[in-house]
């Protein structure tokens, strides 16, 4: 992520919002390229433990995500990181069935301490 922050091209930067959320719930992050109907998507770290709620010392987190599942994000959207989940919050995170409708391909997932070994490494499931 340090790669993308430190970035010296003048491209403009595309910020996204899922589809459907907006304001304070809206989960934002940087687009940083496109292809074949697919995006990647840049999110801060936090948000790793929103989606695995044991993941929390992520330091890198992006997602190859269906373009479909994004929109525009608008200035009322929340772009800093959002809180830790709560030990209940994460008990019911963990209790959530999966759906393979909800699934998209982690791009990279860089975890504190560990090398960051882990890039395109995740298939999606369909």
């Amino acid at each position: 992520m340090s790669a993308i922050l430190n970035r010296t091209d003048a491209a403009p930067r595309v910020f996204s919002r899922l589809r459907g959320a907006k304001g304070l719930r809206a989960v934002v992050g940087e687009v940083t390229e496109s292809r074949e109907g697919k995006a990647v998507w840049v999110l801060h770290p936090a948000y790793a433990a929103w989606f695995w709620p044991l993941m929390i010392k992520a330091t890198d987190l992006s997602l190859l995500i269906p373009e479909s599942l994004l929109e525009p994000a608008d200035d009322a959207d929340c772009r800093l990181a959002p809180r830790k989940p709560t030990e209940q919050e994460k008990d019911e995170l963990l209790k959530t069935p999966e759906r393979s409708d909800d699934a998209v391909q982690v791009y990279s997932l860089i975890l504190k301490g560990k090398q960051p070994s882990i890039r395109k490494g995740f298939p999606a499931v369909t």
